[in-house]
């Protein structure tokens, strides 16, 4: 008799000793249900576009416990930190800004723009079968939105029952621990999976301020999810997935209750006073909280889809469902802010043959998200001035699509996909007329590939894409104290090109990239008015890259390979950055497997940057108030922040060996040469112009090494 997808999450996440006991018994299955029998005759795969794939093998290797580990160093990918106290990271593909970036689970869009904030670091690792990365806009059919790429997460699918365990621990408090139970059924029709981590990492204080340059991350989460074929053409999939994250940073020897006893005294320290001599470098001598930025995150997300097949030939009928609930109570150096972000998901799509040579695709679906804000602080800035108002919005796009993928010959491959979407966005409190967007989009996509010979292949891909501005939050986190503007009139609209040539052997891999891509109207946080505001860049901008990758087994242990990565921002583009993107890297990396070892390292080069590029100017360490007015006067700001970023390299290692059949022990280092901005550089914190303080003058890594220590079990 069938077990049910319930009885075997249960039975994987309390019964240890039963899958020992079963593992005897049962084989491990080829599972083949109805959305793999699909894939494998190519009725729901995407195959004519260029798309670099992480396994979980490489995710291992790298200590990835999150997805911000994962791809930080994945060719296109800059997995940039944009703050010294919250350690919010922003994932930009081909050059283009966190916000237009899509991240989906299983080819759902999980994560909007707000929760991308502090999304990335919570997303655990554990359970996680691939990692797939396409860019351009378009680049999954069903999320125009993507305007620099798409990540799209593939859960693990369980092949045999059994459970595995991951424990390490090093420096600067590191620590994980996962737990994943997988549960099949003897048929091989329901399969389950549910996996349990926790990771934590302690802040760090490098250059011995007081302040710390990154915060205090610690992530729980239990991620569930099984199949079921109830016929053999009608398989249901769900998942179900719970995030909590507490981030801590600011104060470096305060504990939560520190700053909440210094918060409730109403004391406030002179932005000079702050620290010893008006000097960034030296002593903080401020209340916790005044810098204190603490963030506790709790989300929940849920899938359901129901796969028919048609036929033999796999013509075959989808219905998806995504909802996230995503929630934030947080602390910005004595401001408080929380929001309530709901996002729904919905699509149907149909995809059947038409003759031998066309593969049809149509389409609907929907976008529908709603943020509410509040804030105790903010509503008494509004009693004293009413026009101040927070971020709520209502976000709806409902679309239909088109594609086909025309198999010209063995050799050529020609993807067409048009969409047609209708863009609402209602900035709730932001009244003004001039702040709600109603739209109606058509954006094409086409995707060529063309294979020259067995081993050499050409990829073309041009398409349009849009992204719908939706809070300032999305850009510039926690600036509300003192009330800002919306002003944002039209849509972001990119047009993008991009083309590779890859060659491909049992033993060598390389592909070689160029992208150009082209955006209007982008969103960017303008400072020069009474008030910041949220609007439109009158100017287009582009950034090009370039990418090279390979790799080549040497033999059939030990494989090299590596890569190097060129972008060029226009000027427009340059000026909206709030963080200095990289402009060029390289990556060299070695791996070892055989003999019950197995042994990677990875070296990765950043170029240096000249940082005036980017608006950095004005910037200073040293605000020497002489006089004790409070504001700047002529010579009081001091000691200017450097003007160009040098270049750097991290060392990753990890080394690993079997203990027997069931058991591996581990260790192994990120950031190996403890290199850091503010131990071996300069401290993101400075003064303004303004005489205000600040903490986002980065351009390197501000967390040094961690060591680790491992032990793994698989039964």
């Amino acid at each position: 008799m069938k077990k049910s997808l319930l009885s075997l999450a249960l039975m994987n996440a309390l019964s240890f000793g039963a899958f020992a006991q079963t593992a005897e018994t049962l084989d491990e299955v080829t599972v083949v249900g109805v959305r793999q029998r699909l894939e494998q005759a190519g009725r729901l795969a995407e195959v004519v576009e260029k798309t670099e794939v992480l396994t979980a093998q490489q995710l291992e290797r790298q200590q990835a416990d999150t997805l911000a580990k994962a791809i930080e160093t994945a060719p296109g990918i800059r997995v940039q930190n944009e703050c010294s106290m919250c350690g919010i990271k922003r994932v930009m593909i081909n050059g283009m800004k966190g916000e237009q970036t899509t991240i989906l689970v299983d080819g759902v869009p999980m994560h909007s723009v707000v929760s991308g904030y502090y999304g990335i670091d919570a997303i655990a690792s554990a359970g996680i079968e691939a990692v797939e990365i396409a860019r351009g806009p378009g680049a999954a059919l069903s999320t125009p939105e993507a305007i620099g790429g798409a990540i799209n997460i593939i859960p693990e699918r369980a092949t045999a029952n059994g459970w595995r365990m991951d424990l390490a621990g090093g420096e600067n408090g590191y620590g994980k621990a996962s737990v994943i139970g997988t549960g099949l059924s003897e048929s091989g029709a329901s399969e389950g999976l549910i996996a349990l981590q926790y990771d934590h990492n302690d802040r760090l204080d490098s250059d011995a301020n007081g302040v710390s340059e990154s915060p205090i991350l610690a992530n729980r989460s239990v991620t569930a999810r099984g199949s079921m074929d109830f016929t053999d053409n009608d398989q249901i999939d769900a998942r179900v997935a719970i995030f909590r994250s507490d981030v801590f940073g600011g104060p470096f020897n305060a504990r939560r209750s520190d700053v909440d006893r210094s918060l409730a005294s109403g004391a406030v320290t002179p932005a000079s006073g702050l620290f010893e001599g008006g000097d960034v470098r030296r002593r903080y001598l401020g209340k916790p909280y005044e810098t204190a930025e603490i963030i506790d995150t709790a989300r929940e997300e849920y899938m359901l889809r129901y796969t028919r097949a048609l036929n033999d030939v796999g013509d075959n009928f989808t219905l998806t469902g995504g909802f996230i609930k995503h929630g934030q109570d947080s602390v910005y150096e004595g401001f408080d802010y929380r929001n309530s972000d709901k996002s729904i998901w919905l699509d149907a799509r149909y995809t059947f043959g038409l003759g031998a040579q066309h593969l049809l695709s149509i389409g609907a679906n929907l976008h529908s998200e709603k943020l509410r804000s509040e804030s105790d602080a903010l509503a008494l800035v509004q009693a004293l001035d009413p026009t101040v108002v927070g971020d709520s919005f209502d976000y709806r796009a409902p679309g239909v699509y088109l594609q086909d993928l025309w198999t010209i010959s063995d050799a050529a491959q020609l993807s067409l996909a048009l969409r047609v979407d209708r863009i609402t966005t209602d900035y709730i409190e932001q009244t003004a007329r001039k702040n709600e967007i109603s739209a109606t989009l058509v954006s094409p996509r086409a995707l060529f590939k063309l294979q020259h010979g067995d081993a050499w292949t050409s990829r073309f891909s041009a398409g349009r894409g849009y992204r719908a501005p939706l809070s300032f939050f999305e850009t510039d986190h926690g600036l509300i104290e003192n009330g800002y503007e919306v002003e944002i009139k039209d849509l972001e609209r990119s047009l993008s090109y991009g083309y590779a040539l890859s060659y491909a052997t049992d033993a060598s891999a390389l592909t070689a990239s160029l992208n150009t891509t082209a955006v209007d109207n982008l969103a960017f946080i303008d400072f020069d008015g009474a008030r910041p505001a949220l609007r439109n860049a009158e100017d287009k901008v582009r950034v090009n890259t370039a990418d090279f990758d390979f790799s080549h087994e040497l033999n059939e242990h030990l494989s090299i390979g590596g890569g190097a990565e060129k972008f060029l921002y226009s000027t427009a583009y340059e000026q909206t950055f709030g963080i200095p993107p990289i402009e060029e890297r390289v990556r060299l990396f070695a791996n070892f497997e055989g003999h019950q070892w197995q042994a990677f390292a990875q070296l990765t080069w950043v170029g240096a940057r000249d940082l005036s590029k980017y608006d950095t100017g004005g910037r200073f360490n040293v605000f020497d108030d002489a006089n004790g007015n409070e504001q700047v006067d002529p010579g009081e700001l001091r000691d200017p922040k450097t003007s160009v970023a040098p270049s750097y390299f991290t060392l990753d290692a990890r080394v690993e060996r079997a203990l027997g059949e069931h058991w591996s022990a581990y260790l192994g280092a990120n950031n190996l040469t403890d290199y850091t901005q503010a131990g071996d550089e300069e401290s993101p914190l400075f003064y303004g112009e303004d005489g205000g303080y600040d903490v986002v003058h980065i351009y390197g890594p501000l967390r040094g090494r961690v060591a680790y220590l491992g032990i793994q079990a698989k039964f």
